[in-house]
């Protein structure tokens, strides 16, 4: 208000009308009303120069006492107080537990926001957070980078930013990346609303980036990809972890920002529980978060389960939803009609000292002294028996270890065939040159510590009694007259299909829940495979004129259903072997 504004508001009065009138129909009861007894003007003008600065300091006290009146304002669609800048300098590094105001506090949301959002929840969909990773890398040391991602958003993301500490410990160092071009709005209140309002701790500096995208008619509000390091006795060491955006379902809503809050707050409840779990209790994908939870919240383990294939009974959503319930101010829980909610404010102190408890649980890291190294697990997969052998063959194996499979050596009673460092590990045999009889045909798997692992399979070579003396012998040289000769192979009709077998996926059905999946072959034939060929519904994807192949199947386009997958592998004399395997999606 100022003087003009009050000065109009005392010629409404109609008191103050009359007594105004009077003042300006008399000078001598203007100078009375001022406590005035001279007569002179020019004392009165100086009186009344005097009044009008006494009436300004007064008006100065009514707008001090007297709040003016104005429009009325429109409801801001935002969550709690926004962080100032001299806010932000007071937050403690590593921790912010006074700023965490949890579901019971005097959050300021607006009730109007709260019932829009329960009215309308956040799109949710099955996640892949489960017990098994999206990827894991063995590395040199032994030690092994595990990755889970809730999506293929989450999934791209994780995969190009660093693995190193943000600038400092708050909210305002993440990186944030607008995919839309149009939201680059949103980065502010987020970031403020972590900062502010949510619970976090140490692992706010792990949370690398914060993506928003138009991601379109998918399903999902929010996506969440995560990953770690552990070393060889199990100790995690490191984590860091992305966040995703879907703004599609919510740009058009008046209450966008309070939308794009409370899907944060769920994705930031999957950070900050699974680095925990991760990082503090050693915890790895696939273990169940303590008992202390459980009890605390509390809930009944069989009630969820670690794989995610169902999203409102999976652990790792249920304690993201309960945190979310705790911190967010918006005071929606999207299990509570089968869960219930997280009690108050037990569950909250959990979350508040979350390493501690999540240590008080943690399995004992394995003392120092050095672990007995496991051998490879090596397996024979051509030839498929022991036998009599007649025509040139391919002895193949398989080779895996905890660590790392260094070389794999195949032998011919004691003649060294063939070293191979990388799979596939096969070398072929020809019989040409080679006298009839018994021989022994092994392979010899080496890991990178040492250990070894063999096997070994006796065959008997046969010669054609119309060539040559079928007497058993031992001999290897070329010159020897029990050899088997280059015209008893030749003429001999091969009748003998190829067998390929699918080695990835790893069962037939297989579920496809990641973003690419990965199909190996390996084709083995009594003389030799020419070609192998890769069909998914009939349609031909890929060949390769080996015995062994690796394809990628990327999920970009690729609709939910049932599909039938076949390989076909080829020998010269035009036998075909056949296997086919079904792929849920």
């Amino acid at each position: 208000m100022n003087f003009f504004e009050w000065k109009k508001g005392l010629h409404q009065n109609p008191s103050e009308q009359s007594t105004n009138a009077s003042l300006a129909k008399s000078p001598r009861a203007a100078g009375s009303f001022l406590g005035l007894a001279g007569k002179s003007v020019i004392w009165s003008t100086l009186f009344l120069l005097a009044g009008f600065s006494l009436a300004k300091a007064a008006l100065s006290i009514v707008e001090f006492v007297t709040p003016p009146k104005h429009e009325p304002i429109k409801q801001e669609t935002t969550l709690g107080p926004v962080v100032k800048p001299s806010q932000e300098s007071k937050t403690v590094p590593g921790d912010n537990s006074a700023a965490a105001p949890g579901a019971s506090s005097a959050t300021a949301v607006p009730e109007q926001v709260k019932a829009a959002i329960t009215k309308e929840p956040p799109r949710v969909k099955s996640s892949k957070v489960s017990a098994e990773p999206s990827k894991t890398v063995t590395n040199d040391d032994g030690s092994k980078t595990v990755a889970i991602a809730e999506g293929d958003a989450a999934e791209v993301t994780l995969g190009s930013v660093s693995s190193s500490a943000n600038s400092d410990a708050t909210a305002y160092s993440i990186k944030f990346t607008d995919k839309t071009g149009a939201h680059a709005d949103l980065e502010k209140p987020i970031k403020d609303y972590l900062n502010g309002t949510l619970k976090w701790s140490n692992e706010i500096s792990y949370l690398k980036e914060i993506t928003v995208e138009d991601a379109g008619d998918t399903g999902w509000s929010g996506q969440y990809g995560g990953t770690y390091s552990e070393l060889t006795n199990g100790d995690i060491t490191s984590a860091y972890g992305v966040i995703t955006l879907n703004v599609y379902y919510y740009q058009s809503s008046p209450y966008f920002t309070d939308y794009m809050k409370l899907v944060f707050s769920h994705e930031y409840g999957h950070h900050y529980s699974l680095y925990h779990k991760w990082v503090d209790g050693d915890l790895p994908i696939g273990t169940r978060f303590p008992d202390s939870y459980y009890s605390t919240r509390p809930l009944s383990k069989d009630a969820v389960t670690v794989d995610c294939s169902t999203w409102n009974t999976c652990e790792s959503e249920v304690v993201a939803e309960d945190y979310s319930y705790i911190y967010s101010g918006y005071a929606y829980h999207a299990m509570q009609s089968t869960l219930g909610l997280p009690s108050l404010p037990a569950m909250q102190e959990w979350f508040n000292n979350i390493t501690t408890n999540i240590k008080s649980t943690a399995p004992v890291a394995a003392s120092p002294a050095p672990v007995a190294n496991t051998p490879p697990v090596l397996t024979i997969v051509s030839p498929a028996s022991e036998g009599d052998v007649t025509y040139d063959f391919t002895f193949a194996v398989t080779a895996t270890d905890d660590k790392r499979v260094s070389k794999v050596e195949f032998w011919r009673n004691n003649e060294l065939l063939s070293t191979n460092t990388a799979a596939p590990y096969e070398v072929g045999i020809s019989l040409r040159g080679l006298a009839a009889g018994d021989y022994t045909f092994r392979a010899s798997a080496v890991d990178n510590e040492g250990a070894e692992a063999s096997k070994q399979f006796t065959v008997t070579i046969v010669a054609s009694s119309s060539n040559v003396d079928t007497t058993a012998g031992s001999g290897t040289t070329a010159n020897d007259t029990n050899a088997v000769s280059d015209t008893a192979i030749a003429n001999t009709t091969d009748a003998l299909a190829p067998v390929v077998t699918f080695t990835r996926p790893p069962t037939n059905p297989y579920t496809w829940r990641k973003s690419a999946l990965l199909l190996q072959l390996i084709s083995t034939d009594n003389v030799a495979v020419t070609k192998t060929e890769l069909y998914i519904n009939d349609e031909l994807v890929a060949t390769e004129p080996t015995s062994t192949m690796t394809y990628s199947w990327s999920s970009e386009g690729v609709p939910a259903g049932t599909y039938q997958l076949k390989a076909k592998a080829y020998d010269a004399a035009g036998n075909i072997g056949e296997s086919t395997i079904t792929i849920n999606r």
